[in-house]
């Protein structure tokens, strides 16, 4: 009797049911916690609606939920037809009349449970009724096992065999006394422990997963919200008019990108600042990507008292140097490789003192291929002192008080987080 098509009927409606009823068990755990991350799939409208169906008294029995229970019943079901499929034992009948009390028992409680979400609760859940139809499947299966034999003939005889199951495994004499005493005694056991551990599941499985997703949605939410502030403190702030906003040429300085791009960042930096090399790598990384849509220009404010008046202490000694090398690097073509040179300098980031330093810069105008001769010159002539002291001068006048200092299209760029640059960046093309 072992009909293929029925059987694969009632594994599948197994597998659909077990599926949706873990979904609703984890809606359940959400929302009973006030856990709830995101809104559920299927809250369509007022007559459809998952979350207030799983949220109201009838979605617990006994302080257990109502999905608990389903998942208990189709894992049964899918136990009893594998059992079945595998065992010589068990005889046809015996399996299609115990599928029917099952079945007809499930849709007696789908019955009872569409008519409580209809009409008290008045909404309907999508994955209620996914169940609904997988249990309509099972049962038309079971039915149609055996349709010959009377259906009140079968279910007396799936409920006595039911009944008998448990007094089978707990016979008392001799153990092989029951042909099937030992499978009744597994199966008890089984049904015993997975009834434990789908009790145990909510609270002490689900319930700590939730929590934890709940959290990382809040952390992202609240990262959001910063991102959000730090694009709209950029958009508030007023435009300022520095040299190379987009009024000014770039005569005489060096940039790179390009000169027409509607993304215009000015960053007034020190070359010995960590937090500067920070944000150079970044700005290196966002020119690769937007390609022509920026224009960066690098304006030398070294916090180094030899050059910059407003330095009183011996702060970042070798600054205004690099400001120097890099200016003296330029008029051999060398400008921006000198930066990313120095940038990457151990000894200015690790304060590893004088002869090192001197070493390292003297490697790197090897490594450029300079003319040393022509260099040097320029180096000690310190001919691009005033140009340096220009760019002090016009950060100085605005009011900048540290490294690194970022304009973008002239606006004070105050939190510089990549995501937040992104926004201004795609804010900028969307209106440009």
């Amino acid at each position: 009797m072992k009909n293929k098509k029925l059987i694969f009927l009632l594994i599948l409606g197994s597998i659909i049911g077990t599926v949706f009823a873990f979904i609703s068990l984890y809606q359940h755990v959400e929302l009973v916690n006030e856990l709830k991350v995101s809104k559920s799939f299927c809250n369509l409208s007022a007559s459809f609606n998952c979350d207030k169906v799983n949220d109201s008294k009838y979605a617990e029995f006994l302080g257990v939920p109502i999905a608990s229970y389903g998942i208990f019943y189709y894992l049964i079901i899918l136990g009893w037809v594998i059992y079945y499929l595998r065992s010589k034992k068990i005889k046809d009948e015996v399996f299609s009349n115990a599928c029917l009390v099952f079945t007809t028992g499930s849709i007696v409680y789908s019955i009872y449970l569409f008519c409580v979400s209809e009409f008290i609760i008045k909404t309907l859940c999508l994955n209620c009724i996914a169940m609904y139809i997988a249990n309509f499947m099972q049962w038309l299966a079971s039915l149609w096992l055996d349709r010959k034999t009377q259906f009140i003939k079968r279910m007396k005889n799936g409920i006595l065999s039911l009944i008998s199951f448990p007094f089978i495994a707990l016979w008392t004499s001799g153990y092989d006394e029951h042909p099937l005493r030992k499978q009744a005694s597994v199966a008890c056991v089984a049904g015993v422990l997975l009834g434990a551990f789908l009790i145990f599941l909510p609270n002490n499985i689900l319930l700590p997963h939730i929590r934890g997703e709940y959290i990382k949605s809040q952390r992202k939410q609240e990262n959001f919200t910063m991102h959000n502030k730090g694009f709209y403190a950029w958009l508030n702030e007023p435009v300022q008019e520095i040299a190379l906003n987009a009024t000014k040429d770039l005569d005489g300085v060096y940039f790179e990108g390009n000169k027409n791009a509607p993304i215009k960042i000015v960053e007034y930096a020190d070359l010995q600042c960590p937090a500067c090399r920070m944000y150079y790598n970044s700005s290196k990384n966002f020119l690769k990507k937007y390609s022509d849509k920026i224009l960066f220009v690098y304006k030398h404010f070294p916090l180094d008292g030899q050059c910059n008046s407003m330095i009183k202490k011996d702060y970042h000694k070798y600054a205004c140097f690099a400001s120097l090398f890099s200016l003296c690097a330029g008029e051999q073509g060398k400008y921006w490789e000198s930066m990313d040179e120095i940038y990457t300098m151990s000894a200015l980031s690790e304060d590893k003192g004088d002869l090192q330093v001197k070493k390292e810069f003297e490697e790197i105008i090897d490594d450029l291929g300079l003319d040393k001769i022509a260099f040097n010159e320029c180096l000690e002539s310190r001919r691009y002192i005033n140009k340096i002291i220009t760019d002090i001068e016009e950060a100085k006048s605005l009011n900048i008080p540290g490294t690194p200092f970022v304009f973008i299209n002239g606006k004070q760029l105050k939190n510089r987080n990549e995501i937040i640059m992104e926004e201004i960046f795609n804010y900028i093309l969307s209106n440009n």
